[in-house]
Parts: structure tokens; sequence; C-alpha cells
């Protein structure tokens, strides 16, 4: 059984089994680390704003963080 990454598509190889030709979905590595990233963006977030705060939050930082991005 040929094994493929969901979100990425990339072969992982293959899995043992009778069931030649058929396809099996999993995560890759890659694919996983950047799941979990994107988990702990809120955290990683509030950790940053913490230690700008702790350090001194300059005028310039705040112009950074309140002005609206334009897309």
């Amino acid at each position: 059984m040929k094994r493929v990454c969901y979100f990425c598509g990339s072969d992982m190889g293959e899995k043992g089994g009778n069931h030649t030709g058929e396809i099996f979905h999993s995560v890759c590595d890659k694919c996983s680390d950047r799941l979990r990233l994107e988990e702990r963006l809120p955290e990683l977030l509030l950790a940053i704003v913490a230690l700008r705060k702790q350090n001194g939050f300059n005028k310039e930082y705040h112009q950074i963080f309140t002005t609206p991005a334009v897309i």
C-alpha cells in the first residue's frame, strides 16, 4: 500500500500489507511540524508581546503592530 501525505501529497514510501495498488493517507514529518507550529502560534505571539513589554515596547513597534496590513 502506497503512503501519501494528506496535506502536501509527497510520497512516503510503502506500508506493509496485502493491499497492492491502494493509497494510504498520512501526514509527513514536515507537515506534522508545521501543524504543531500553527497550533502553538497564538501562544507564541503572546510570549513575544510579553517579552516586548518587559523590554520596553517602543513607539516604533507600536506603530508596526497597530497599522492595518494592506493586501
